[in-house]
């Protein structure tokens, strides 16, 4: 008998005041139901992904230097749902 996958994604982009992405930047993704964090940073395009995660509540937050630090919070991403988090320039 074979599993269920119910892995899901929280993915987006990071774009400063003028709307150019910021690479390189610290994101970490927190999980609002169990306190688990994992961290990543942005490719050449401003891109991150989380991928494999489990279904629940999710706190995004971006700490670019020269930046002043942003937050998303309250994200509820359902089961094998892929959730796009898009932090522009009124986060930043």
């Amino acid at each position: 008998m074979f599993g269920q996958t119910v892995a899901s994604s929280v993915v987006g982009s990071i774009v400063d005041p003028t709307d150019a992405v910021i690479a390189g930047a610290p994101v970490t993704l927190t999980s609002a139901d169990s306190g688990a964090v994992r961290t990543g940073t942005t490719d050449s395009n401003g891109t991150y992904r989380f991928l494999n995660l489990l279904p629940g509540t999710y706190n995004v937050t971006v700490k670019a230097a020269g930046f002043r630090p942003a937050a998303r919070s309250g994200i509820v991403v359902a089961a094998e749902e892929t959730h796009t988090v898009e932090i522009g320039r009124a986060h930043v």
